[in-house]
């Protein structure tokens, strides 16, 4: 029973090392950015960029539909119980819907960029940048639900 213990604190250990650092590289990566960003930038481009991320960041949270935090639990719940074709089944399918939800809600606010800037935010300058971060809300969401599905597979280790 011990060996047991032995191999899923090792597996934890592991896998919270690797995610801390990928935090903590992503983290310096974020700072840098923002630096070269505030640095290069006037501060109406830079309020532009601000409120198309905001404007973008929770439009995507609503495009996840909550998939992202179900398919973790079903999918590990499936393997615990010796259901891998259901596993993946549902795996499949938070992909087939996070994909769909992903791409209409960044279509969306892609044909709608007009119509936001100028109604609820109130600036014509906004239009091009909320257009350009309208692509990256399928990435997000499909990023989204690709790291619950590997926490519910107990995937968390790199192959480099």
């Amino acid at each position: 029973m011990s060996e047991i213990i032995d191999i899923s604190i090792k597996k934890a250990v592991k896998g919270t090392s690797l995610i801390l650092s990928g935090t903590v590289v992503s983290a310096l990566l974020l700072i840098a950015i923002k630096i070269l960003i505030v640095r290069n930038t006037t501060k109406e481009e830079l309020g532009a960029y601000t409120l198309s991320v905001a404007v973008a960041s929770v439009l995507a949270f609503i495009a996840t539909l909550g998939v992202h935090e179900g398919i973790a639990r079903y999918v590990s719940l499936f393997l615990g119980r010796n259901q891998s074709d259901d596993a993946d089944f549902m795996s499949w399918a938070a992909i087939r819907i996070s994909l769909v939800s992903g791409s209409i809600t960044g279509l969306l606010l892609y044909f709608f960029a007009d119509f936001l800037s100028l109604s609820f935010l109130r600036s014509a300058e906004l239009v091009r940048p909320l257009r350009i971060v309208s692509f990256s809300i399928p990435f997000f969401v499909m990023a989204q639900t690709l790291n619950a599905i590997l926490r519910g597979h107990g995937i968390i280790t790199s192959k480099v």
